[in-house]
């Protein structure tokens, strides 16, 4: 498999929850895929126009391809993904939480240290003391020939989805 055909098989399921989002390049890495997924629920008395309350839970994936996956280049997509959060969450009192995927693929394999690192990565940021919602980062690392998929704790919900065959 290729990344290309890996792109397109994720693209058809993201295709159903998700909108494709233009960014060529930010903070200076490129991305193959971005995709951005809002869901608004609310509950409202005898008309649409009356909401007793509503709260909103959005979702970005960020697919990047390397060759050859390093410390460095994780540590580069994360602080890439944590610049993405100050830009793209506008915290208020109908904000639930968002969620940023980071996706890496590559074709070689993954060092054992580097599994451990990702394997306990896990970040999270409230705001207001979580009165308005909170933000997470999850990291994937797929390696296409191999098919394996590793994750962080809180991707780990996520792992089949990203399953290259």
């Amino acid at each position: 498999m290729t990344y290309e055909t890996y792109l397109e098989n994720v693209s058809e399921k993201l295709k159903y929850n998700f909108d494709f989002i233009e960014i060529p390049e930010f903070e200076g890495i490129k991305f193959s895929l971005a995709a951005k997924s809002n869901i608004r629920n609310e509950r409202f008395v005898a008309t649409k126009g009356t909401v007793i309350y509503a709260y909103e839970n959005n979702e970005y994936c960020f697919i990047r391809i390397m060759d050859d996956i390093t410390t460095e280049g994780v540590d580069e997509t994360f602080n890439v993904l944590k610049k993405a959060m100050d830009d793209f969450v506008v915290p208020n009192d109908e904000h639930m939480s968002t969620v940023f995927t980071g996706i890496l693929l590559t074709m070689g394999n993954v060092d054992a240290d580097l599994e451990d690192i990702i394997r306990r990565f896990k970040y999270q940021k409230s705001y207001k003391f979580g009165f308005h919602g909170w933000s997470s980062i999850r990291l994937v690392v797929v390696e296409i020939t191999s098919g394996k998929v590793i994750t962080s704790r809180e991707a780990k919900k996520i792992s089949k989805f990203y399953k290259p065959f």
